[in-house]
């Protein structure tokens, strides 16, 4: 009797060494399709905010031209401006100028624009104040003196003067590490000229070297206002006699570390608009503010009743500080 021979295959399969690996590459393929698709979606969120608020600046430029001033809000202009689908925008107005800012529900990022830095920028438009002395003695506002430093109350503020001495007098607010800021204070001008010029703010990197710095003018060039960078270059000048003696003036100066670049203006009381607007000029302006002075900060003889109010510096440079509620 012939026999049988029965062939038996053994049926092949996955080890599960070979399903776990395919299962690992599987997700490395799906996490790196989300996040190429998370990148995609970001860059198209931000270009879509960037678009919206070229359109809106220009729609409120084309606003200012024909009324001579920015509007209140967005829908009190002459042409409608609307944020794209998941966009939403922020505006406001300030001592004559706007800060426009841009969301999205698409991504956390944000940006703005406003008519003084006149650039995008990530962020929004609000403004965390750094110094804030307007009364009381400049200890209050946590602000260290050298020197002599004289504060009388004027009622609405307190005014800082600095002795006529060969020696340095001034006022110090520390702003930790601060790679943009505005500041603003009131100069009361000094009731005659001296022989030279005064430095009467200047700003400190972390590293303590001296960067920005405005300085006062004195006989030769009388009343003129004078802006620096750190290498002490002059790079911005108001007119002699921009400052009349005996008056008073508000003085901003914009710090931008990150782009190398600063700006300074001078306004009479009262006015949102600058006598004089150096617009940004581009150079070194040194290291990441650490501290401000503002004073007779050089140990040179100082101009006769020279004194300062009303300070205040903001960490943006969205806009200028603006008048105190006393001008």
């Amino acid at each position: 009797m012939q026999r049988m021979s029965l062939n038996t295959e053994k049926s092949q399969g996955f080890t599960i060494v070979e399903l776990l690996i395919v299962i690992v590459v599987v997700a490395i393929l799906a996490a790196i399709s989300i996040v190429s698709y998370q990148g995609i979606t970001q860059r198209a969120a931000v270009a879509s905010m960037q678009s919206d608020l070229r359109g809106a600046a220009t729609a409120l430029e084309m606003h200012y031209a024909g009324t001579g001033e920015y509007p209140a809000n967005l829908a009190a202009m002459d042409a409608t401006v609307e944020a794209s689908q998941k966009n939403t925008f922020s505006y406001g107005v300030s001592d004559g100028g706007y800060c426009l800012s841009v969301s999205s529900s698409a991504t956390t990022e944000k940006l703005k624009y406003s008519n003084t830095n006149q650039q995008i920028a990530s962020g929004d438009c609000q403004t965390a104040t750094l110094v804030e002395w307007d009364t009381g003695t400049p200890s209050t506002a946590g602000a260290t003196t050298t020197g002599t430093v004289t504060v009388t109350n004027q009622g609405a503020y307190a005014l800082a003067s600095f002795s006529q001495n060969a020696v340095a007098d001034y006022m110090a607010f520390t702003i930790d590490d601060t790679p943009q800021f505005t500041a603003r204070m009131y100069l009361h001008a000094p009731s005659s000229w001296a022989a030279s010029s005064v430095s009467m703010f200047r700003s400190y990197s972390v590293g303590g070297s001296p960067t920005t710095r405005v300085n006062l003018a004195g006989s030769g060039n009388p009343g003129q206002l004078r802006w620096l960078r750190s290498s002490n270059v002059q790079v911005a000048a108001a007119s002699n006699n921009a400052m009349m003696l005996g008056s008073v003036y508000r003085v901003e100066i914009q710090v931008d570390t990150v782009g190398g670049r600063l700006r300074g203006a001078l306004f009479a009381l009262g006015s949102d608009s600058p006598m004089y607007d150096s617009g940004w000029i581009t150079g070194d302006v040194g290291g990441v503010g650490k501290q401000l002075r503002f004073g007779k900060i050089d140990a040179t003889a100082g101009m006769p009743s020279l004194s300062i109010s009303r300070v205040k510096v903001v960490g943006s440079i969205d806009s200028w500080v603006g008048r105190h509620s006393s001008d």
